[in-house]
C-alpha cells in the first residue's frame, strides 16, 4: 500500500472505533465532575503585588502621571526658543576684498553675510 492508502484507511479506522466511554447524561457526567474536583486541590491564584496595597499603587500611579504632565506641559509652555543669539558681535576677512554687508532676517531669525569682491587667489 502506498501512503495515502494507509492514512486513509487509518483514518476509516478511527471514525469506526468507538470511544472508551459512551455518550453520558449531563447529570452523571457532573456528579462525577464534582466527585473528581473535590480531590484536586484548587488554590486561588494570589495577585503578583499582594504585598503591595492597591492604595498606595493607585497613588503612585497618579502622582507619576502627574509628574509626568506638568513636566510636558513645562516644556510645551517654553516653546523651541532656545535664546540662542543670531547676532554677529565681530567679523574679520583676512582675504582682500570689497565690502562686507550683513543682514538679519527677522521672519527666520537668521543672519546673512555677504562678502563682496573676494579675490579667488587670497580664499
Amino acid at each position: 500500500m502506498n501512503d495515502k492508502k494507509k492514512s486513509a484507511a487509518a483514518f476509516n479506522a478511527l471514525g469506526q472505533a468507538s470511544s472508551p466511554q459512551s455518550n453520558r447524561e449531563s447529570d452523571e457526567f457532573w456528579s462525577d465532575f464534582r466527585a473528581h474536583a473535590r480531590y484536586r486541590v484548587q488554590e486561588e491564584s494570589l495577585p503578583s503585588l499582594s504585598w503591595f496595597p492597591i492604595i498606595p499603587r493607585r497613588v503612585l500611579a497618579m502622582a507619576s502621571m502627574a509628574l509626568l504632565l506638568s513636566i510636558v506641559g513645562v516644556v510645551s509652555l517654553r516653546g523651541p526658543s532656545m535664546d540662542v543669539s543670531n547676532q554677529i558681535n565681530s567679523l574679520e576677512v583676512v582675504a582682500s576684498h570689497g565690502g562686507v554687508l550683513i543682514m538679519e532676517d527677522e521672519s527666520s531669525h537668521g543672519t546673512i553675510v555677504w562678502i563682496m569682491d573676494l579675490e579667488n587667489n587670497d580664499a
